[in-house]
C-alpha cells in the first residue's frame, strides 16, 4: 500500500477519514473550505515523490526547506504530520531538510522539524495505517471540534443529534 502524507495527516486527525480516503471514497462537494483549499493547492507548483506531493521546496546554499501551504492553522499540530512524513521520507533517502507550513489566512509561517520521537510515531503509524484502511468497514465516528468543516461530515453525522 502506498502511504501518502495526506494519509498520515488523517491518521493523526481522524481514523474514519483515513479509512474513507484510503478506500477511494472522496467527498468532493461544494464546500467553502474545500474550494479554498483547492485554490491554494492549484496556486502551488508541486514536487512529487513516493509519499505525496510537496507544495514547494526552497534550496539555499546551506539548507533544504520543504513547504506546505494551508488555509489556516485551525487543525493545529495535525498539519505537521503531513510535512513531518515528507521530512521522514527525505531523511530515509539521506536528505536532511526542515519544513515550514505557510498559513494563508493569517499570513503566518510555522517551522517544522523532525525529532526522534516523531520518527517513532511515524513508523508506528506506517504499521497501523494499512490495518485501518484494509478493514471491511470504517471505524466508528468520533466527534471532534473540526467535524462540521470536514468533507466526510455527512457520512458520519447526518441524522445524529447535535450535542
Amino acid at each position: 500500500m502506498k502511504i501518502t502524507g495526506t494519509m498520515l495527516w488523517y491518521y493523526f486527525t481522524c481514523k474514519r477519514e483515513l479509512w474513507f480516503f484510503g478506500n477511494g471514497i472522496n467527498m468532493d462537494y461544494d464546500s467553502e473550505f474545500i474550494n479554498i483549499g483547492k485554490q491554494i493547492d492549484k496556486s502551488n507548483e508541486k514536487f512529487e515523490f513516493e509519499g505525496g506531493k510537496i507544495d514547494s521546496i526552497k534550496i539555499t546554499k546551506n539548507k533544504i526547506v520543504v513547504e506546505e501551504t494551508k488555509k489556516s492553522n485551525k487543525l493545529g499540530d495535525k498539519y505537521k504530520w503531513q510535512i513531518k512524513y515528507y521530512l521522514y521520507l527525505l531523511m530515509k533517502k539521506g536528505v536532511k531538510a526542515s519544513g515550514e507550513i505557510i498559513y494563508k489566512e493569517n499570513k503566518e509561517k510555522e517551522v517544522v522539524n523532525l525529532t526522534k520521537e516523531d520518527i517513532s510515531k511515524i513508523e508506528e503509524a506506517l504499521k497501523e495505517i494499512p490495518k485501518i484502511v484494509l478493514k471491511n468497514k470504517p471505524p466508528k465516528p468520533v466527534r471532534k471540534p473540526y467535524c462540521k468543516n470536514c468533507a466526510y461530515y455527512s457520512l458520519c453525522w447526518v441524522g445524529e443529534d447535535e450535542k
